[in-house]
């Protein structure tokens, strides 16, 4: 397992000011109170709307926004102000919102990395769209910040290293020796 070119709160810096320039920014949505920490705790608990992406090595850092979904329905009224959704589509639109928002923040941190050796590759996006929890195992670290909004919270967890978990943020397997 490869070991942290950077101090997990540094990424943790850059994805709250990026979080909040682009709340603000997109949807004029103003971030009044953040948490941050990292945590020992045995769990993480998500909302039912999460979207999963993070930076591969050097930084090999999972990232879950995971949105109250009160916040998140403001976000897609915003973000979809100017377009029709089509009937029945409204849910997968919802998804994209979170799914972009997360997207753009990473996008956007990637820039505040410039002594890192090489590019810095993101991890795609996936949305999970159930209510859950992730269990820490072995040596795993989680880093949290929760956002309060006016019309709801944002939570951002950020999971190393990135090889203990899946897309779905499912524990893997530990790898085996010379694979």
């Amino acid at each position: 397992m490869m070991q942290p070119v950077m101090p997990l709160t540094s990424v943790m810096a850059s994805v709250l000011r990026r979080t909040r320039r682009v709340l603000l920014a997109s949807t004029a949505v103003n971030v009044e109170a953040v948490e941050r920490y990292v945590v020992d705790a045995p769990t993480l608990e998500l909302h039912d709307v999460t979207a999963v992406g993070g930076f591969n090595a050097p930084l090999g850092v999972r990232a879950a926004f995971s949105f109250e979904r009160s916040l998140l329905e403001v976000l897609y009224g915003r973000f979809t102000a100017d377009i029709a959704v089509p009937d029945g589509q409204e849910d997968l639109y919802v998804h994209d919102t979170a799914a972009e928002i997360a997207n753009l923040i990473l996008g956007l941190c990637s820039g505040d990395f410039p002594n890192l050796d090489g590019t810095i590759a993101l991890i795609p996006v996936v949305v999970l769209t159930e209510e859950r929890h992730i269990d820490r195992r072995d040596h795993a670290v989680f880093g949290t910040m929760r956002m309060r909004a006016p019309d709801g919270r944002l939570d951002v967890h950020l999971l190393r290293p990135k090889e203990m978990f899946d897309d779905q943020l499912n524990h893997l397997p530990p790898f085996a020796s010379g694979s």
